[in-house]
């Protein structure tokens, strides 16, 4: 409320769109998935440079509802960007495997995730790999031995970032 306070009379689209993505965080982390994935949305919407940081999360959200068409359209939208590097890469993976788990086809999911986890540890990136956890525990089988290991270690990096929402 202070950040939009601060900015309500700011013309510059940058600084507006990082409180719209700060209540979109926000809004995540209390589980309200739907108002998340609007407010990314937003954002995205009002500076084309976010769009490649915004827009996997905004299909993260759409995933954990169970929103497979709006992944998709998420995915196409990274996709027509063309931008490309390795957090952008380790994203599509991640959306991909989403993508394949809710569509019942786990057997092509899990090489997917396993690619994305890799590659979040290889960048050093340990809130990614923990939501890439969280990703196959709610849309894959949690009984399974891998998919447990996933949500531990994201457990245990939650715990170790002190992010107790996502504990």
């Amino acid at each position: 409320d202070e950040a939009s306070r601060l900015v309500s009379n700011t013309a510059d689209s940058q600084i507006a769109s990082n409180v719209v993505n700060t209540a979109a965080e926000a809004a995540f982390a209390r589980g309200d998935l739907a108002e998340a994935r609007t407010q990314w949305q937003r954002a995205a919407a009002q500076v084309d440079g976010l769009v490649p940081y915004i827009t996997p999360r905004a299909a993260r959200a759409a995933l954990w509802m169970g929103n497979g068409a709006g992944a998709r359209d998420d995915l196409a939208q990274l996709d027509v960007l063309g931008v490309h590097g390795p957090a952008n890469e380790a994203d599509r993976s991640t959306i991909r495997a989403g993508l394949a788990a809710l569509d019942g086809r786990p057997v092509e999911a899990l090489p997917l995730y396993r690619e994305a986890l890799r590659a979040w540890r290889d960048l050093g990136l340990a809130w990614d790999e923990a939501l890439c956890g969280i990703d196959m525990a709610t849309l894959l089988d949690p009984a399974d031995p891998e998919v447990r290991s996933a949500a531990d270690s994201a457990r245990e990096i939650f715990v170790r970032l002190g992010a107790k929402p996502f504990l």
